[in-house]
């Protein structure tokens, strides 16, 4: 597979998907750069990054961390996490 778009539709899955979500997929995503191969700062600076995601959803908190690798060799993995507002479930957010 290549790491540059576009990233048509694998042949195993073209056609067994939905139709509409094969028509979203070839106008909003075919052409976009996979999230995981550029750096974050590249994401979060491009606007909308999942094509039909709704608008931002109103949370307790967002908290950054970088998690050191142990399987691998290269740089922190990077997450944001985002707390829910409400009480914290017995057995604690998920």
């Amino acid at each position: 597979m290549s790491t540059q778009p576009p990233y048509p539709l694998h042949e195993s899955v073209v056609n067994r998907i939905n139709p509409e979500y094969a028509a979203f997929y070839n106008k909003h995503i075919i052409n976009n750069q996979q999230v995981h191969l550029q750096p974050v700062s590249a994401s979060r600076s491009s606007g909308i990054l999942i094509p039909g995601a709704g608008p931002l959803q109103s949370v307790a908190s967002t908290v950054d961390y970088a998690i050191k690798r142990q399987e691998s060799e290269g740089p922190d993995v990077n997450v944001r996490c985002f707390t829910p507002h409400g009480e914290k479930p017995e057995n604690g957010w998920p």
